[in-house]
């Protein structure tokens, strides 16, 4: 439904739902009135419960969730890959480095 509302205005789905969440948009209901005993279209604005879920539906598209990224600070991920000679460089790099902080 947002989008077909959406195409009607010429905006894009995540703009509609920003103006639902900001309680701009407007809605008409049909409702049964028993008086009248037919249904009648009732303008109305969102409910707060509906303006939530329009924050949460548009909440992806300004904020997107960053995926989980594993680094390794001391560079020790690779240790296993690395050939003897290698592995006595990186030694004595961290050695020499952790001497300097001491100095």
């Amino acid at each position: 439904m947002a989008k077909i509302t959406a195409k009607k205005l010429a905006r894009m789905p995540h703009e509609f739902l920003v103006a639902i969440m900001e309680g701009e948009e407007q809605f008409n209901d049909r409702v049964f009135s028993p008086v009248a005993k037919k249904f009648l279209l009732v303008r109305r604005y969102p409910t707060l419960a509906e303006r939530i879920d329009a924050a949460k539906a548009a909440a992806p598209y300004y904020a997107p969730k960053l995926g989980m990224q594993l680094t390794d600070p001391t560079g020790l991920s690779d240790i296993q890959n690395l050939s003897q000679e290698a592995l006595q460089e990186r030694i004595k790099r961290l050695t020499d480095a952790a001497q300097q902080s001491l100095h």
